[in-house]
C-alpha cells in the first residue's frame, strides 16, 4: 500500500521514486526495499509525507479507486456543488483547460496545483485523491439554486463530518436511506 501511494505521489509531482529519495538524503536501496513491500521507518515516513504535503496516515488509508479517477470525480463534484463547470473553476484558479482535459483522463495535478484546488474548495489536498467527495442533491434542500455558493449550517457540517467517517460501502446505504426518507417527505 505504501509503495503504490508513494509512486502515485511521485507521478502527480512529475518525478520518480529515486530522485525523491535522493532529495531526502535516502538511498536507492531504501526505494528497492519499499518496492518489495517494506514500509519506511516512522521518521523517514514523516519526511516523505512532509515532502508531498500529505499526512503520514495517507500512506495506509484504503484507496477505493485510482487517485487520478478519484481526483477527477471529486473535482467535478465540488465544481457542481459550487454551481460551476470544471473549466470555469480552473480559469478562476489560472489553470488551463488543457490541464482539466488531462485530469478528466485520470492524470493527477502536480502538488502545487492540487493545493490550489484544495484551498479553493476548502478541503485538504489528500482528500481530493484519497476519499470520495460525493455530489450534494441540492433539490433536497429546496431553497438553494446550483448557482449559489452553498452555505452549510453547523448541523449540516456535522452531518457531513459524520458521513465522511463512515466506510464507503455504508455511505451508499445511508444515502439510499436518506433519499428514500426525503422522497417520502416530498410525497407526504
Amino acid at each position: 500500500m505504501f509503495w503504490d501511494k508513494f509512486v502515485n505521489l511521485c507521478i502527480a509531482n512529475n518525478t520518480k521514486p529515486n530522485p525523491v529519495a535522493k532529495e531526502l538524503g535516502l538511498s536507492s536501496g531504501s526505494v528497492t526495499n519499499w518496492k518489495n513491500g517494506q514500509t519506511p521507518h516512522s521518521t523517514t515516513l514523516k519526511r516523505i509525507a512532509d515532502y508531498f504535503g500529505v499526512t503520514e496516515e495517507y500512506f495506509f488509508e484504503e484507496q477505493p479507486e485510482e487517485s487520478g479517477v478519484m481526483f477527477w470525480n471529486n473535482y467535478y463534484n465540488l465544481c457542481q456543488q459550487h454551481g460551476s463547470s470544471p473549466n470555469a473553476v480552473a480559469k478562476v484558479l489560472g489553470i488551463s483547460s488543457g490541464a482539466v482535459s488531462e485530469w478528466k483522463k485520470g492524470r493527477v495535478p502536480q502538488m502545487a496545483t492540487l493545493k490550489k484546488v484544495a484551498d479553493y474548495f476548502g478541503v485538504s489536498p489528500d482528500s481530493l485523491v484519497s476519499a470520495p467527495i460525493g455530489p450534494v442533491d441540492l433539490q433536497l434542500f429546496g431553497t438553494k439554486s446550483p448557482s449559489e455558493e452553498m452555505k452549510l449550517t453547523e448541523e449540516e457540517k456535522e452531518l457531513l463530518e459524520i458521513f465522511r467517517l463512515i466506510p464507503e460501502d455504508m455511505q451508499k446505504l445511508y444515502l439510499e436511506m436518506g433519499r428514500a426518507y426525503a422522497n417520502s417527505l416530498k410525497k407526504g
